[in-house]
Protein backbone atom coordinates (compact mmCIF):
# COMPACT_ATOMS: atom_id res chain seq x y z
CA UNK A 1 0.00 0.00 0.00
CA UNK A 2 1.66 3.10 -0.89
CA UNK A 3 0.33 5.85 1.77
CA UNK A 4 0.60 9.49 0.76
CA UNK A 5 3.90 11.53 1.52
CA UNK A 6 3.33 14.51 3.46
CA UNK A 7 6.24 16.95 3.22
CA UNK A 8 7.89 18.21 6.98
CA UNK A 9 6.80 21.59 7.84
CA UNK A 10 10.24 24.05 8.39
CA UNK A 11 8.91 24.17 12.34
CA UNK A 12 9.41 20.37 12.39
CA UNK A 13 12.40 20.37 10.53
CA UNK A 14 14.22 23.26 13.16
CA UNK A 15 12.87 21.21 15.72
CA UNK A 16 14.68 17.92 14.62
CA UNK A 17 17.48 20.15 13.53
CA UNK A 18 17.66 21.36 17.39
CA UNK A 19 17.06 17.60 19.12
CA UNK A 20 20.01 16.33 16.63
CA UNK A 21 22.56 19.07 17.20
CA UNK A 22 22.46 18.57 20.87
CA UNK A 23 24.36 15.10 20.02
CA UNK A 24 26.51 16.39 17.04
CA UNK A 25 27.87 18.69 14.55
CA UNK A 26 25.86 19.53 11.41
CA UNK A 27 26.69 17.62 8.29
CA UNK A 28 29.74 19.41 6.37
CA UNK A 29 27.51 20.55 2.41
CA UNK A 30 30.06 21.01 -0.72
CA UNK A 31 29.73 22.78 -3.50
CA UNK A 32 31.29 20.89 -6.69
CA UNK A 33 32.30 23.03 -9.66
CA UNK A 34 31.85 20.25 -12.22
CA UNK A 35 29.14 18.69 -11.07
CA UNK A 36 27.12 21.99 -11.06
CA UNK A 37 28.25 22.77 -14.60
CA UNK A 38 26.63 19.11 -15.23
CA UNK A 39 23.55 19.94 -13.80
CA UNK A 40 23.02 23.39 -14.57
CA UNK A 41 22.67 24.68 -11.80
CA UNK A 42 24.95 25.20 -7.83
CA UNK A 43 23.81 22.18 -6.09
CA UNK A 44 25.38 21.51 -2.41
CA UNK A 45 25.85 18.14 -1.53
CA UNK A 46 25.83 16.63 2.07
CA UNK A 47 28.58 14.21 2.85
CA UNK A 48 27.27 11.97 5.69
CA UNK A 49 30.81 10.50 5.87
CA UNK A 50 32.40 13.31 7.65
CA UNK A 51 29.60 12.57 10.56
CA UNK A 52 31.42 11.44 13.35
CA UNK A 53 29.63 8.13 12.66
CA UNK A 54 29.80 7.98 9.16
CA UNK A 55 26.09 8.27 8.19
CA UNK A 56 22.95 9.95 8.38
CA UNK A 57 20.73 6.78 9.98
CA UNK A 58 22.13 8.35 13.56
CA UNK A 59 19.93 11.20 12.73
CA UNK A 60 16.87 9.81 12.57
CA UNK A 61 17.32 7.54 15.52
CA UNK A 62 17.92 10.78 17.48
CA UNK A 63 14.47 12.30 16.41
CA UNK A 64 12.81 9.38 16.97
CA UNK A 65 14.43 8.61 20.66
CA UNK A 66 12.95 12.07 21.26
CA UNK A 67 9.33 10.97 20.54
CA UNK A 68 9.40 8.60 23.05
CA UNK A 69 9.16 10.70 25.98
CA UNK A 70 10.60 8.49 28.03
CA UNK A 71 8.73 5.23 27.13
CA UNK A 72 10.28 2.00 26.89
CA UNK A 73 10.84 0.11 23.52
CA UNK A 74 11.73 -3.09 22.18
CA UNK A 75 14.62 -3.41 19.74
CA UNK A 76 14.77 -6.13 16.67
CA UNK A 77 18.86 -6.00 15.52
CA UNK A 78 19.01 -6.54 12.44
CA UNK A 79 22.50 -6.19 11.71
CA UNK A 80 22.72 -2.61 10.44
CA UNK A 81 24.95 0.11 11.93
CA UNK A 82 22.11 1.97 13.74
CA UNK A 83 20.65 -0.97 15.37
CA UNK A 84 24.23 -1.17 17.46
CA UNK A 85 24.20 2.19 18.09
CA UNK A 86 20.48 2.02 19.69
CA UNK A 87 21.20 -1.10 21.46
CA UNK A 88 24.27 0.29 23.01
CA UNK A 89 22.13 4.12 23.88
CA UNK A 90 19.43 1.25 25.73
CA UNK A 91 22.37 -0.45 27.52
CA UNK A 92 23.62 2.88 28.61
CA UNK A 93 20.22 4.27 29.93
CA UNK A 94 19.40 0.94 31.94
CA UNK A 95 22.52 1.10 33.93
Amino acid sequence: MNLPTIPPSINGIEAAQQIVYQAMPPTPQYSWPLLNQRLGIQAFIKHENHSPVGAFKLRGALKEKESLNGKSVGIVLTGGNIDRELYAQVLEEAH
